[in-house]
């Protein structure tokens, strides 16, 4: 929690945003905690909203997550019964990753999630800040794609307590 009601300039935005983060996730996870998706809980409602079905690759470009990390989402979601690997009926080499019914049904628990806690995090701020705290995230996304960069990826564990 950030506690100093004064934030630090002189502390990386980074440092806010990661423990911005850790809070986020962790009402998210303790929300969701029988929710046999575990924390890949991204993935449903993308799969959910789809127009069009996803493979392996396409949805780990989507959701910016390497190869490999996807090929672990896949076949752990894959043995809960969320998701299932379907043949494309037009390229027999390719695979489509589609949600099971048990998937589907945990859509309306992910979404619900995901709306009660991104209200109460933003409680207090009117329309128009949450609109201008979107612009701002997503101008400084922009600011920060335009510089060189080295590709990272996050790896979120739950922890054992």
């Amino acid at each position: 929690m950030i506690t100093n009601t004064a934030i630090d300039k002189s502390m990386p935005i980074g440092h806010y945003m990661a423990v911005l983060s850790k809070a986020y996730l962790g009402v998210l996870f303790k929300k969701l905690d029988l929710c046999e998706v575990d924390r890949y809980y991204m993935v449903v409602p993308v799969l959910d909203q789809a127009l069009q079905p996803f493979t392996q690759q396409s949805l780990g470009d989507f959701l910016n997550v390497d190869k490999v990390s996807m090929v672990r989402i896949v076949d752990h979601l894959v043995n809960k019964g969320i998701v299932e690997r379907v043949n494309n009926p037009d390229d027999r080499r390719e695979k489509f990753v589609v949600l099971t019914p048990k998937g589907k049904k945990s859509v309306n628990e992910i979404n619900a999630a995901f709306e009660e806690i991104n209200c109460r995090s933003m409680t207090g701020f009117s329309e128009a800040e949450k609109k201008q705290f979107f612009k701002l995230m997503e101008r400084m996304n922009e600011n920060l794609c335009e510089l060189p960069s080295k590709k990272i990826y996050l790896n979120i564990k739950r922890s054992k307590k």
